[in-house]
């Protein structure tokens, strides 16, 4: 937090409290039934979005406290089981809607979308897959040779198993086509190695993408930003993968 925001809070200490206490509430409601969560993040929203008119916060102070309390719901849920990476897929297009934001009325119907977003994210069931020792060996052979480009017929021979029955137990057992799988695997792997500042075009190469333009839509398509904006988003707020 910093200084001006600091001070910020400390002079308007008194309108802040209550909403810190109201804040407190809905992030420990997080994970409970979805209509108890709702109605106390709505009491917290409302005080929350009564004390920043109060205060006459700054849009870049007004920001700064978003993201804190993003960070705030992030790490309970966490605590609770629920993945890191699950959560920042899930946060990462709002969060850099919120960074284009510039009216303090919009910033706060973007964190009104993410809380709510959180909230029926929280609320699903977590469920531990429970993988047969064939698709696991698939997993985990797509997880350590990633950056190869992996083919059903490949790996099945590779696993020695039927094509055919391997695409209609993988999709059967994880909800997901083979070649589903691998694409959501090679994202994920590509947002690690943008963190570590590898180039648009280093990336799509070393993912085997048939080029860096089908890596930028795929991308896209699956995270809601192009790698550009997520590795600008990284770089300005920290890794978010």
């Amino acid at each position: 937090m910093n200084d001006s925001l600091a001070r910020l809070i400390s002079d308007n200490a008194s309108y802040y409290f209550r909403t810190a206490e109201l804040k407190m509430k809905f992030i420990e409601d997080l994970s409970t039934d979805e209509d108890s969560c709702m109605e106390s993040f709505e009491a917290f929203f409302d005080e929350f979005s009564s004390t920043v008119r109060k205060m006459k916060a700054t849009e870049a102070d007004l920001k700064t406290m978003v993201i804190y309390i993003i960070c705030q719901i992030m790490g309970v849920m966490i605590s609770k089981g629920f993945k890191e990476k699950d959560i920042n897929s899930e946060m990462l297009s709002d969060f850099y809607e919120m960074d284009h934001k510039k009216e303090r009325e919009e910033i706060l119907s973007v964190l009104k979308k993410i809380c709510i977003h959180m909230i029926t994210y929280s609320s699903r069931p977590k469920k531990q897959p429970m993988y047969s020792k064939k698709i696991t060996d698939c997993i985990r052979y797509i997880d350590n040779n990633v950056e190869d480009k992996l083919t059903l017929s490949q790996v099945s021979r590779i696993l020695n198993y039927s094509a055919s029955h391997l695409s209609h137990q993988f999709s059967k057992e994880t909800g997901l086509s083979f070649s589903e799988y691998v694409k959501l695997a090679k994202i994920d792997k590509a947002k690690t190695l943008l963190v570590a500042r590898k180039s648009i075009e280093e990336v799509s190469s070393t993912l085997n993408f048939s080029s860096a333009s089908h890596f930028i839509a795929v991308f896209k398509k699956e995270v809601g930003i192009t790698p550009k904006q997520f590795a600008l988003w990284v770089n300005k707020y920290g890794s978010v993968a």
